[in-house]
């Protein structure tokens, strides 16, 4: 009998430091989030945009990215895809580029002004990073 109260305790208390890092997980993860829906409107972009843009920057291939490969990177439809690249594009943020082995290819490239924006948006986003730093050294802990 006493085993399993002690072994209860022991559950409880796992179950219960859990229960707070999954809290503060959450919570933390919300905050990170809302400052960044704030940083990207401030400067005109949505969320999926700077996702695409991040991915565009983060290729290692020098034409930039095919369409259909962003839309499996950003895990959403061709279409909506297409939909963000028009709008990175309208802002001279991003650029179509027609593959030369493959006319049907479109690759997409961060222009000069795309990646000086995406640079400040990195910047502001890491700051926001660091200002949460310790909650996730708890969380991880």
């Amino acid at each position: 009998m006493k085993d399993n109260i002690k072994e209860g305790s022991q559950i409880s208390m796992q179950s219960d430091d859990n229960h707070h890092r999954m809290r503060l997980w959450r919570t933390t993860l919300q905050v990170f989030l809302r400052n960044s829906k704030t940083i990207l409107k401030r400067h005109g972009v949505t969320t999926l945009q700077y996702q695409c843009m991040l991915e565009i920057w983060s290729s290692p291939d020098q034409h930039g990215v095919a369409v259909g490969q962003l839309a499996k990177l950003l895990r959403v439809r061709h279409n909506t895809t297409v939909t963000v690249i028009n709008a990175l594009c309208a802002k001279k943020l991003g650029l179509r580029v027609r593959s030369l082995e493959d006319r049907r290819v479109v690759h997409v490239q961060l222009t000069l002004p795309g990646r000086r924006l995406l640079a400040t948006l990195v910047e502001e986003h890491v700051r926001e990073l660091e200002q949460i730093r310790n909650d996730i050294r708890k969380i991880i802990a």
